[in-house]
C-alpha cells in the first residue's frame, strides 16, 4: 500500500518538476537544489532516525498487547520534536543569509526564510508516519505523501509564476512557500486521522481496559525511560540518516566551486548543479520510493518477530522478490534509453546541450538504484534487529569515497564526475551492507527462492532491449515508448505465469 501511494506521489511530484523547470530554467533549479541539502541535513538531525525508531519501538509494543503506552509513546515524542523544531526553523530563519553566502549565491536566502516553517511541521509529520508504520498501517502515510504533493504542485507553481516576474529568486521562494504550506496539510491529515480514527475506534469497547493499561503504564513506565528507549534507537539511525543530506550539502559547496575553479561562470555552474540535482535527481529518486516503501513495511515486522522469535526468511523474501520486480527493470530504463526520457519530460525547460549533459548523468547513474535499494532493505533488515549503527559505519565509509572522488574527479571529468562518485558511494555502501546482513541473518539472497522474480526482471530487460533496434526506423521517442509497452507487458504475463510476488 505504502508502495503504490508513494509511488502515486511520485508521478505528481516528478510532473510537478516539469512546469516548475519550465517556469525556473535551469538557473533557477539550481537555486531550488541548493536549498533542499540544507532543509534535509537540518531534518536528518532533529528527526531523520524518529520513524524507524518509533515504528520499531512501537511494533514490538503491539505486539505485547501493550497499545495504550504505544499512544503515550507518541505523544511524549512529538512533544520532544516540538521543541527541536521550534528552535530549529528559528535558526534557519536567523541564519539565512550566512547560509546562503557560504554556498556562494545570495540568491537563495529568501527561500531559507520561507522553508524554515517546514522544518516544524516535517518533524512532527515522522512521528505519526513512525506510529502508523508499527502499527503495520501504511495507508495514512501514503495518503499524507500525496496530500502533500497535491498541495506543493498546486500552491508551488501558482507562486512561482506569480513571483518570478520579480526575479528568479522570488520564483524560487515561491516554489519553496508551497513546500512549507503542503507540509502544514500534510501533518493536519495525520493528526486528524490519529485523534478521530485511532483514538476513538471501538472506544466503548475498549475504554475500561485502555484505562487500566494507561494507569498501569504511567507507574511502571516513567516518561524519560519511553525517550530512553525510543532515541536509543533513533540516534544511531539518525546518524545514518544524516550521511545522505551531509554529502548533499558537500555537493553544493563542492561542486559548484570545482566547477568555477575549472574557469566555468557562476550561472553555468549553478544551472550544471540544476541539472545534475533538478531533472536527474528527480527520475533517480522516483523508483526508489517502492524500496522506501518497503524498508519503512519491513523494518516494523523484522522487529516484531525478533522480539516473538520468529522466522524472518517469508518477510524478507518477499521484499526482495518487489525490489527485483521494480528496480531492475527501471535501472534497465535509465541505462539504456536515458535522453529520449529526459527529452519527453524537459524538453521545455532544457537546452538541448543540458539535455545531453543530463542523459549523460542519467545512463552513468541509473546502476544507482540498484545499490540504493539493496542499501535501504538491508538497513531495515539491521535496524530491525537492533544493529542500526551498522549501516551507518558502512554510510560513512561510502560518503568519504565519495567525498574524496568527486574532488578528484570533477576537476579531470567536470559534472560527470560528480555522477561517478555517487555510483562509487552506493556501491561500496551497498557492498558491505550485504557483508554484514550476511552476517547477522544468514544467507538472505537464496537463488532457488529469487529466480523467478530475477527472471521475470530479466525479461523485460531482453525485450526492452529492442530499444536499440527500433530506433533504427523511428525516433527515439516513439522507439522508447514501443520498447517500454512491449517490455512492460512482457513483464506482467511472466509474473502472472510464474506467480513469483505470491512467495510462501
Amino acid at each position: 500500500m505504502l508502495a503504490v501511494l508513494g509511488v502515486i506521489s511520485k508521478v505528481i511530484g516528478m510532473f510537478y518538476r516539469l512546469p516548475l523547470t519550465n517556469i525556473l530554467g535551469a538557473e533557477g533549479m539550481g537555486l531550488y537544489q541548493f536549498i533542499f541539502p540544507i532543509y534535509s541535513l537540518i531534518l536528518a538531525v532533529g528527526c531523520g532516525g524518529m520513524p524507524a525508531a518509533i515504528s520499531k519501538y512501537i511494533s514490538e509494543l503491539t505486539a505485547n498487547g501493550d497499545t495504550a503506552l504505544a499512544k503515550r509513546a507518541l505523544k511524549i515524542i512529538i512533544i520532544s520534536l516540538a521543541i527541536f523544531g521550534v528552535f530549529a526553523a528559528l535558526a534557519l530563519f536567523v541564519l539565512r543569509d550566512g547560509i546562503a553566502a557560504l554556498q556562494g549565491n545570495p540568491k537563495t536566502a529568501l527561500s531559507y526564510a520561507a522553508i524554515a516553517p517546514a522544518v516544524f511541521f516535517s518533524g512532527l509529520i515522522a512521528c505519526y508516519r513512525g506510529y502508523f508504520q508499527g502499527m503495520h498501517n501504511m495507508f495514512p502515510s501514503g495518503i499524507s505523501q500525496i496530500i502533500e504533493q497535491i498541495v506543493k504542485v498546486t500552491l508551488g507553481l501558482i507562486f512561482a509564476a506569480l513571483f518570478v516576474k520579480n526575479g528568479v529568486e522570488y520564483g524560487v521562494m515561491g516554489a519553496i512557500l508551497g513546500v512549507s504550506l503542503s507540509e502544514a496539510v500534510a501533518l493536519m491529515y495525520l493528526a486528524l486521522r490519529f485523534s478521530f480514527v485511532v483514538e476513538n475506534r471501538n472506544e466503548g469497547a475498549l475504554q475500561a481496559e485502555a484505562a487500566a493499561d494507561i494507569a498501569v503504564m504511567q507507574k511502571t513506565v516513567p516518561t524519560a525511560q519511553i525517550l530512553r528507549s525510543i532515541y536509543t534507537v533513533a540516534l544511531p539511525v539518525t546518524l545514518g540518516s544524516l550521511v545522505l543530506p551531509f554529502s548533499q550539502v558537500l555537493d553544493s559547496f563542492l561542486v559548484v566551486n570545482l566547477l568555477e575553479a575549472r574557469g566555468m561562470a557562476e550561472v553555468n555552474a549553478t544551472s550544471l548543479y540544476g541539472v545534475f540535482n533538478g531533472p536527474v535527481g528527480s527520475l533517480l529518486n522516483m523508483p526508489t520510493v517502492i524500496t522506501i516503501s518497503l524498508a519503512a513495511s519491513l523494518l516494523p515486522r523484522i522487529a516484531a518477530c525478533n522480539s516473538n522469535h520468529t522466522c524472518v526468511d517469508g518477510v524478507v523474501d518477499k521484499s526482495v522478490a518487489t525490489y527485483l520486480l521494480t528496480i531492475i527493470p527501471c535501472t534497465v530504463v535509465f541505462i539504456f534509453a536515458p535522453k529520449p526520457i529526459l527529452y519527453l519530460l524537459y524538453s521545455r525547460g532544457l537546452t538541448d546541450s543540458e539535455i545531453d549533459i543530463a542523459s549523460k548523468i542519467l545512463h552513468i547513474e541509473g546502476v544507482n538504484l540498484l545499490f540504493l535499494g539493496g542499501i535501504q532493505l538491508t538497513s531495515a533488515m539491521m535496524q530491525g534487529v537492533g544493529k542500526a549503527r551498522t549501516p551507518v559505519f558502512n554510510l560513512l565509509i561510502g560518503a568519504s569515497v565519495k567525498v574524496t572522488a568527486t574532488a578528484s574527479l570533477i576537476p579531470i571529468m567536470g559534472i560527470y564526475g560528480a555522477a561517478v562518485a555517487n555510483v562509487l558511494f552506493y556501491a561500496i555502501t551497498f557492498l558491505l551492507d550485504c557483508v554484514c546482513a550476511t552476517k547477522l541473518f544468514g544467507k538472505f539472497f537464496y537463488f532457488k527462492k529469487q529466480a523467478k522474480p530475477l527472471l521475470c526482471a530479466l525479461g523485460f530487460a531482453a525485450v526492452f532491449s529492442l530499444y536499440f533496434v527500433l530506433r533504427l526506423y523511428v525516433n527515439d521517442i516513439v522507439a522508447l515508448l514501443t520498447a517500454g509497452v512491449a517490455a512492460a507487458a512482457t513483464l506482467l504475463i511472466l509474473v502472472l505465469k510464474t506467480k513469483c510476488i505470491l512467495l510462501n
